[in-house]
């Protein structure tokens, strides 16, 4: 079976780097590159957290790569574009459209639909009442891995606390305009680069994941451009179907008893 690096909650791991529980300090008579875990850099990602936090409502598009693991151990790299529209907490759309497949996620507060224009069916299934539940629940009890959940996980209060092994600044790089400070984490199954904005809101900029249980090391990468004051009208979180579009089952994840 075919493995592709997603970036989603699933494919990460323990990617929850708020909050993390971590020695964050300088060793007398080192140098701050020499300290595993740079007070600095934590402090970044919950400077980014945090302001995650305020936001009530956003659009961002997301262009991505994705390491498709094929079963011979070749990586094969996918591109795409995400686009993801949230209104918190409990309103969100996703569309997914790579060189694989084409998706689109509608999140109502009640139910998921899940719609796959090429291939003309869409499946409904009931969801808790935010969107950070949602993403649990999705991927939990019906294997629905929605894109980019670190977004929503970032800002969501309750995170769980991560252990970093290792988080340091790499530099400074102009993406799109915007000068963003690279920093580089590690935890026990990624190794994740962030690009925070230097200037004004410390929106990310670009996220890279690479997973380390892998030997191949497949990565996911996406770069975003932020609209944190769009107009999210409230058909833009439903769906009715086109005509002959059919509705499927959706089906729930099987576990061993």
């Amino acid at each position: 079976m075919n493995r592709l690096m997603s970036g989603s909650i699933a494919a990460l791991g323990c990617l929850l780097l708020a909050g993390a529980p971590v020695a964050a300090q300088e060793m007398p008579g080192e140098e701050e590159a020499d300290v595993p875990v740079q007070a600095a850099a934590v402090e970044a990602v919950d400077a980014m957290a945090a302001h995650l936090r305020t936001l009530t409502g956003f659009r961002v598009v997301a262009t991505t790569t994705s390491d498709d693991l094929l079963d011979n151990g070749q990586l094969v790299q996918i591109a795409g574009v995400t686009t993801i529209a949230a209104r918190l907490p409990d309103r969100l759309r996703v569309t997914v459209d790579n060189d694989k497949q084409e998706r689109i996620y509608i999140y109502d507060g009640a139910t998921v639909t899940q719609y796959a224009p090429t291939l003309d069916y869409y499946s409904v299934f009931d969801a808790p009442d935010t969107i950070a539940a949602t993403i649990v629940a999705a991927q939990q009890d019906y294997g629905v891995e929605l894109p980019l959940a670190d977004l929503f996980f970032w800002a969501a209060p309750d995170t769980p606390p991560v252990e970093l092994e290792l988080a340091y600044f790499v530099g400074e790089t102009l993406i799109q305009g915007n000068v963003c400070r690279h920093y580089a984490y590690r935890v026990k199954t990624a190794d994740v680069q962030l690009w925070i904005r230097k200037d004004g809101d410390p929106l990310p900029c670009r996220m890279v994941i690479v997973n380390t249980t892998e030997d191949a090391r497949p990565q996911y990468g996406a770069t975003f451009v932020w609209d944190v004051d769009p107009v999210l009208g409230e058909g833009l979180f439903g769906f009715a179907p086109p005509p002959g579009v059919e509705e499927i089952p959706q089906q729930h994840v099987v576990t061993d008893q």
